[in-house]
């Protein structure tokens, strides 16, 4: 499972920035998230990162085929 906050933030064309101020997360948090830094969230931030792009929370994964 790899998780794609980065590409579903572009294609919605919101900004790191503006994702923080929606979802009360630090850009540096969203900037590990993105960049693979930092594990796979918790299902509750993935569920409010989910909400701030408009999308279900299960969008912002994609399988590895495994």
């Amino acid at each position: 499972m790899q998780f794609i906050l980065q590409e579903v933030r572009k294609n919605k064309d919101i900004t790191q920035k503006q994702l923080s101020e929606e979802t009360k997360l630090s850009i540096s948090y969203i900037q590990k998230l993105e960049t693979g830094n930092r594990k796979k969230p918790s299902y509750e931030v993935a569920r409010k990162l989910a909400t701030a792009l408009g999308v279900k929370t299960e969008e912002l994964f994609i399988s590895n085929g495994n």
